[in-house]
């Protein structure tokens, strides 16, 4: 079985990759005897036509199925998409189930057509993992509250890489200014 397991999480990381991932997160160990039935999967895209941020923001959240609003993301302007996909029968022998997706679309700064795309996935079967589902999905929205930018070419130390230098400086062991 753990073999099967390990085998399909090669597959769908690979089908990522394949389709312009450039990070994928997956939850491999259970907790507790709970594996989270979640995923995050990082995109980085070239506009090369260099469209108005504000236009492709709109654009983005236009679609009233998607739940779009617009956000900012450490002072970057993002859509948030949220979509449910009830009944999804994956391939092979997995269970019936819902998705919910949520989309963060954000404007790279200093990169004028540069985005990132964080796409956060929870799957749901019944009513107690559904109520899990919406559960991570609130705490993948509290963390892309505490997204920050680092290391951009030109800008400046951000507010949060000065308090991890503090904190390493106060904690010598400690690996936080990496």
């Amino acid at each position: 079985m753990a073999g099967q397991f390990r085998k399909r999480l090669s597959r769908a990381v690979a089908e990522a990759g394949d389709a312009g991932a450039s990070a994928v997160y997956l939850p491999v160990r259970p907790i507790n005897g709970v594996t989270i039935p979640a995923s995050l999967i990082e995109s980085e895209i070239e506009d090369t036509e260099r469209e108005d941020p504000a236009v492709m923001i709109a654009g983005i959240i236009s679609d009233p199925a998607t739940g779009g609003e617009q956000r900012i993301v450490d002072g970057a302007r993002a859509a948030r998409t949220d979509t449910v996909t009830t009944k999804v029968t994956p391939k092979g022998d997995w269970p019936e189930v819902t998705t919910r997706q949520i989309v963060y679309t954000i404007e790279t700064p200093h990169r004028r057509g540069r985005w990132v795309v964080l796409s956060f996935s929870a799957v749901s079967g019944d009513n107690p993992s559904a109520a899990l589902s919406d559960a991570l999905v609130l705490l993948f929205d509290a963390l892309m509250t505490t997204f920050r930018w680092a290391a951009v070419p030109g800008g400046e130390i951000s507010t949060l890489e000065a308090r991890l230098r503090d904190i390493s400086a106060t904690h010598p062991g400690s690996d936080l200014h990496q």
